[in-house]
């Protein structure tokens, strides 16, 4: 990316300045003209996503060059609420679905016609029912704990 060094327009594209230049053959690889200037990206900054977002902030002059500026601010109570909701959603979203699995991997076990003895298939039905419990385990879903199957 470019910047317009006498506007401070940012950012500027290629293809914008090769447009704004119609008739100009530009060199390979690509040098800017007059007052287009490269911008140098700098990595972002660590930060922690839970508590803070990072932002793109105007290109700075550093000596003789452009530099990317990055800015960390700290959410919004309401940024780290939909931050948290997200995450409890995708993990309750992750563990339903293999709840859900097993659930239907364990099917076969009540059926009229399954092999199983009285015993067995009473067993299955209990496993079936504390994995239909799981949501409502105190840590779910960051710690769930899975029941075993029968044998």
């Amino acid at each position: 990316m470019f910047i317009n060094t006498s506007t401070l327009e940012y950012p500027v594209s290629e293809s914008q300045i090769r447009k704004a230049f119609p008739n100009t053959s530009f060199p390979s690889p690509f040098v800017s003209p007059e007052p287009y200037a490269p911008v140098y990206g700098e990595a972002e900054p660590q930060y922690n996503p839970d508590t803070h977002r990072v932002e793109q902030g105007a290109p700075a002059k550093n000596g003789d060059r452009w530099e990317q500026v990055w800015n960390v601010v700290e959410l919004s109570a309401q940024e780290k609420a939909e931050r948290e909701q997200a995450k409890y959603d995708s993990a309750s979203q992750t563990a339903r679905s293999e709840r859900d699995g097993l659930l239907k991997e364990s099917d076969w076990t009540q059926l009229d016609d399954t092999p199983l003895t009285n015993d067995k298939k009473l067993a299955w039905a209990n496993y079936r029912q504390a994995l239909r419990d799981v949501p409502q385990q105190e840590r779910f879903p960051f710690n769930v704990q899975w029941p075993q199957k029968p044998e």
